[in-house]
């Protein structure tokens, strides 16, 4: 028997938060949406200036300046990684632990590594992408502001993934470890 792939485990989420959007777009809804991409945008700008007189500033000052640039986003990353440690913990919990699908998974004819991928997946998902989101502004102030080059946009999404992955996987692992000292239930 054939085991069903990866993203057949996770059709049934994508489908639904297609449907949840077509009916809210049924409803009249894309003013908030509109109002959500415009607030993003304007935010994304904020920032991206912000850092860019910051970064110009830095490299104005042959002496300092490149190594306060370089701590600047060692904090910036390292605060990333923090948050996306504790943001997988508590979202590992939900999506391992106390998701709704999780008797239909597990009745299901799967294998446990394609169900483990699939909430692996939508855990690294719904904890990482506000720092994907916030990394885009950051990352493209510090590439204008040092001519990154062509090749700067390529190496910082091959920086950036993994850092997404990782503290995911951290997380989920921390996550398992906690729940055999703890319930699960008990900590929702």
């Amino acid at each position: 028997m054939t085991q069903p792939s990866l993203w057949r485990v996770l059709e049934p989420k994508w489908r639904t938060a297609l449907q949840r959007i077509r009916e809210e777009r049924s409803r009249g809804g894309s003013g908030k949406l509109l109002t959500l991409v415009i607030v993003g945008v304007l935010f994304w700008l904020a920032v991206y200036l912000l850092l860019y007189l910051v970064l110009r500033h830095f490299r104005a000052d042959p002496d300092l300046g490149s190594l306060l640039a370089g701590k600047v986003l060692g904090v910036v990353l390292l605060s990333f990684i923090a948050i996306l440690v504790l943001s997988n913990v508590i979202t590992a919990l939900s999506s391992f632990f106390l998701a709704k699908d999780l008797d239909l998974l597990v009745s299901a004819p799967v294998d446990w590594l394609r169900i483990y991928l699939g909430k692996l997946g939508e855990t690294l998902l719904h904890s990482s992408w506000m720092v994907a989101l916030m990394a885009v502004p950051i990352l493209t102030a510090y590439g204008v502001t040092y001519r990154g080059g062509p090749l700067f946009v390529p190496y910082a999404v091959l920086t950036i993934f993994p850092m997404l992955v990782l503290p995911a996987v951290a997380g989920s692992a921390l996550t398992l470890v906690l729940v055999n000292i703890f319930p699960a239930r008990r900590t929702r």
